[in-house]
């Protein structure tokens, strides 16, 4: 897509569809990276942050935020 720099005070800047934004998942911070002749911009949210501290490898606080649900298999598959 091609547009046109837009004069914002003493700076410069870019008009955005807003369909792109929502696609990138742009909000109000963005990070911007210069890379050769390139300008990119960024969110600064991460997808799934934090996604790791909701998941334990403790097999108690495993038990207490999903509860074990035997069934038959279990009881005739497994061999303990």
């Amino acid at each position: 897509m091609k547009t046109k720099l837009i004069k914002v005070g003493n700076s410069k800047g870019v008009r955005i569809p807003k369909p792109m934004i929502e696609e990138a998942g742009l909000s109000d911070d963005i990070e911007l990276i210069l890379d050769d002749n390139r300008i990119i911009l960024q969110s600064t949210i991460t997808p799934r942050a934090n996604w790791d501290e909701g998941f334990s490898t403790d097999s108690e606080s495993v038990g207490e935020t999903v509860p074990y649900l035997s069934n038959d298999w279990d009881e005739e598959e497994w061999t303990w």
